[in-house]
Order: C-alpha cells, then sequence, then structure tokens
C-alpha cells in the first residue's frame, strides 16, 4: 500500500495485507504505520560571469520544494553584496526598506514537489576597480523545513576614458583681439582616477590675457589645471583669453591644442582653432603750403597718410603726377622725380600698422588764372589704389614792371649813342 504524498508527519495510517492461493484460503494481516513526512527546500543562482561597472545584472533565483509535504511561510531573502545597488525584483519581492540593501520575497506556502523561480537586478556601483568580484547570496526559509542557501559571483569590469575638448568663442577675429576658449573635461568610463592634468597650448602669434578661470596657471606656452580626483562621471570646464599680435598676415589660423592625462586611462587631446582677419586702413591727406600762387612762383605740396589697419601694407608705391601747369622740380624722402613725364615716385616697400608717412613734393606754377588740382596715387598689395588730391587757385601773370622816367630816358639816349656809334664806324671803314 502506498501513504499519499502531504500526508501530515506523524499521522498513524492503518495498512491492510492479504494473500490468497488457488488451494489455499484467504489470509490477512492488519498494521499500524506511523508517517514521517517533511518539505526540502532547495534554491539556485545563476547570472552573468562578469559586468560592466555601472550596469545592470540580473540574477535569477529557482527554488523547490522537493520533500513529501508543503513548506509554509516560505519566504526569499538576498542582502545585496557592497558596490551594488538594488533595481528591481519580480513576483512582489522589495527591499524591507529604502536603501537597506536586503530583498524579500514571501512567498507563501509551497506544496511537496513544487517550485518556481524570481528575479532580481541590482547596479554596479561605476568607479569600482576593475576585477572587483562581487558575491551575493540568497536564503530560502520556510517555518517547517531547514533553510536553503545559494551564492553567485560575478566580475566587475571597469575602466577610466579621459575625454577632452577645447572650442574658441569667435572665428574670426581681427588682428590685436582677444579670442576666448572653453575647455571642457571629463571622465566618462565607469572607474575613478586620480591626479588628472588637462592642458592647453597658448596658439602662437598670441599670448595669455588675464587669469584663467578655475584655477588654472600658466606653465610656460600652456594653460594648466590639475584636478586630485576624477571620479567616474565627473566633468569639468575652464576657459582662458589670449590676445593675438598685430599685425598678422590676412587669414592667419591659430591653434590650441588640450591634452588630459591621469594615473589611469588612456591620454586624450583635442584641437580647435580661429582665424585672424587683417587689413591695412590708409588715412590720407594732399596739401599744398598755401592756396593761393602765381605763374612762376614755387609751390609745396606735402602727401600724408597713416596705416590704421592691423595689417602691414606691402610694396606700397605712391606716385604724384602733376597737372598741366605745375611743373614738377624735386621731390624729398628719396622721392624720384621725371620732368618729361612730370610725375614725383616714392618707392615705400613696407608700411606698419600706425606709422604716419610724409611725403613733400616741389612744383613750379606755369598756368595762370585756373584752379589746379595735383593729385597721388598710393598702391599696395594688399588694397586698391588709393587717389588723395590738393588744390590750389592761380592767379593773373604779373605785368612787366615799369621804370621811372629819369632812368627811362637815360637807356633811350645810350641806345641811341650806341646806334650812332655803330653807323660811324660803318661809314668810316666803308
Amino acid at each position: 500500500a502506498s501513504i499519499p504524498i502531504g500526508t501530515l508527519n506523524g499521522q498513524t495510517e492503518l495498512v491492510v495485507a492479504g494473500i490468497e492461493g488457488s488451494n489455499a484460503g484467504f489470509a490477512s494481516d492488519v498494521a499500524l504505520s506511523l508517517v514521517a513526512s517533511s518539505p526540502g527546500l532547495s534554491l539556485d543562482k545563476t547570472g552573468p560571469n562578469s559586468v560592466e561597472a555601472g550596469e545592470l545584472i540580473t540574477w535569477t533565483l529557482p527554488y523547490s520544494n522537493f520533500g513529501n509535504t508543503a513548506a509554509t511561510n516560505l519566504t526569499l531573502t538576498d542582502t545585496l553584496p557592497p558596490g551594488t545597488t538594488f533595481e528591481s525584483a519580480s513576483d512582489g519581492g522589495s527591499e524591507t526598506a529604502p536603501g537597506s540593501g536586503v530583498v524579500e520575497w514571501n512567498l507563501g506556502s509551497l506544496p511537496a514537489l513544487a517550485g518556481g523561480s524570481v528575479t532580481l537586478q541590482v547596479r554596479a556601483d561605476a568607479g569600482i576597480a576593475n576585477g572587483t568580484v562581487i558575491n551575493n547570496t540568497a536564503t530560502l526559509a520556510a517555518s517547517n523545513a531547514p533553510p536553503a542557501i545559494a551564492s553567485a559571483s560575478v566580475v566587475e569590469r571597469s575602466h577610466t576614458e579621459l575625454e577632452v575638448d577645447i572650442t574658441a568663442t569667435a572665428d574670426p577675429i581681427p588682428a590685436g583681439d582677444t579670442e576666448t576658449f572653453t575647455v571642457n573635461w571629463g571622465n566618462i568610463g565607469n572607474q575613478d582616477t586620480t591626479n588628472a592634468v588637462i592642458t592647453a597650448s597658448i596658439p602662437p602669434d598670441s599670448d595669455l590675457e588675464g587669469a584663467p578661470s578655475s584655477g588654472g596657471t600658466r606653465v610656460g606656452r600652456t594653460v594648466q589645471w590639475s584636478v586630485a580626483d576624477l571620479d567616474a562621471g565627473d566633468t569639468g570646464s575652464a576657459t582662458f583669453t589670449v590676445r593675438t599680435v598685430a599685425p598678422l598676415n590676412n587669414g592667419t589660423r591659430l591653434t590650441s591644442v588640450a591634452d588630459i592625462s591621469a594615473d589611469d586611462g588612456l591620454p586624450k587631446s583635442d584641437s580647435d582653432d580661429f582665424m585672424v582677419s587683417s587689413s591695412p586702413i590708409w588715412v590720407k591727406a594732399k596739401l599744398p603750403d598755401r592756396s593761393n600762387v602765381t605763374p612762376g612762383e614755387f609751390v609745396n605740396f606735402a602727401v600724408a597718410f597713416v596705416n590704421l589697419g592691423n595689417e602691414n601694407a606691402t610694396n606700397v608705391v605712391v606716385v604724384d603726377n602733376l597737372p598741366p601747369g605745375l611743373q614738377v622740380d624735386s621731390a624729398g624722402q628719396s622721392g624720384t622725380v621725371d620732368t618729361a613725364a612730370n610725375t614725383a615716385t616714392w618707392s615705400l616697400g613696407t608700411v606698419a600698422p600706425n606709422t604716419p608717412v610724409t611725403l613733400t613734393v616741389r612744383a613750379r606754377v606755369l598756368a595762370a588764372n585756373t584752379a589746379l588740382i595735383n593729385t597721388a596715387t598710393v598702391s599696395s598689395t594688399e588694397l586698391p589704389d588709393v587717389v588723395v588730391s590738393g588744390s590750389l587757385l592761380s592767379g593773373a601773370q604779373p605785368p612787366i614792371p615799369l621804370l621811372p622816367n629819369g632812368v627811362l630816358k637815360g637807356l633811350l639816349i645810350l641806345a641811341m649813342l650806341g646806334i650812332a656809334g655803330a653807323y660811324y664806324r660803318r661809314r668810316k671803314y666803308a
């Protein structure tokens, strides 16, 4: 006879056994059996072998009652290991208190030869050292059975990943102006690091203007920031300003390179540049030394100009083309004169910003009763030709001066005596 599964432990069962043969009568016997029954708990725990720091770990916990009676008041308890944080649990599992790190399932009664499964999700903390082993243990307990214990281990993979970028605020800027760079850095890995150093180069043809933000210091031709601890997920930012030199060729691009290094993780670098816009600017004038002249006089013209731009003007040549009515006489400041072409020419080469230039030319006034306009042309490689002019007014031709009467009579007498003398000499030798 068989005793049904689930018969209570200690219960007495009546067992009747009989036998009968073909040539004998039936015989039987009766016995009392004391039933011994109990639940038997089993628990397992499975999960990944490794996990990236900061990622989720999912553990599966299958359980069963392999005994011959129900397990009552069944609870499953999982105490989270250090370096993990509770995320979720299936089948009504939850932390016993927020942040307690103890997850519990109240499973009630579990019949004999029955079972189930629950899952638990935790997050591996970022910043843990690479290779850290996370050990987790769970306990299945009932009021009428010994507990079952299961454990699982997972290796945490972690690394430091350094990041840096640098950005110029304006592009382009005029030569001589300031440019501000923004430097951003961080540890986008899942492992903390120490002794992080961020540097940014000061571009050529520029110099540091003022103090860098966030405690940056100048080290040679770089700006440097030191960060003692750069934990996983930490970021930082700073700015520094440079002023470009002037003059500087138009279209010049200036570059700053930013680098980050630390005790862990590979160094990283980034760069950004900006363009410098430059151009010479002429401010000019041409003036005669007086505004009214008379024919036959000399007049001086001054051609004055200055480069108020932020770039050198190169191959500068000034040509003064004098108009009819004025005849070139001489040119100062090593100018050359061409009397046939009636011009004065100066080959100045390079004129730097904020350098005043004054050139002079001397001319004789030929025309009368007219306005005379004298023009000069300033040419350079960088700019279109610029014409500068100055004007003056020429008056009437002065009259031939009249001699006093006595002087005039004396001259006439001398002239007549000269003519008479010539006549008599001619008659004498005829």
